[in-house]
């Protein structure tokens, strides 16, 4: 028997958030971004980080 049917309440998650940052293409860059999360308590679902046009920037999106 599922959850659902034994009467059980179903727990919405809250509704996921999407941020594109234009960062310079640096060390550190991405694990200072990350902190920045983690010390205000949001969780990081999903991180992707790709090269931008120029090179020296890179594209950060985090979704949480």
């Amino acid at each position: 028997m599922r959850a659902a049917e034994a009467g059980t309440p179903r727990v919405d998650s809250p509704p996921l958030h999407t941020i594109s940052l234009y960062v310079n293409n640096k060390p550190g860059v991405l694990v200072r971004v990350a902190l920045a999360f983690a010390r205000r308590g949001f969780n990081i679902e999903s991180l992707v980080v790709n090269r931008g046009a120029d090179e020296r920037f890179s594209r950060i999106t985090i979704t949480y």
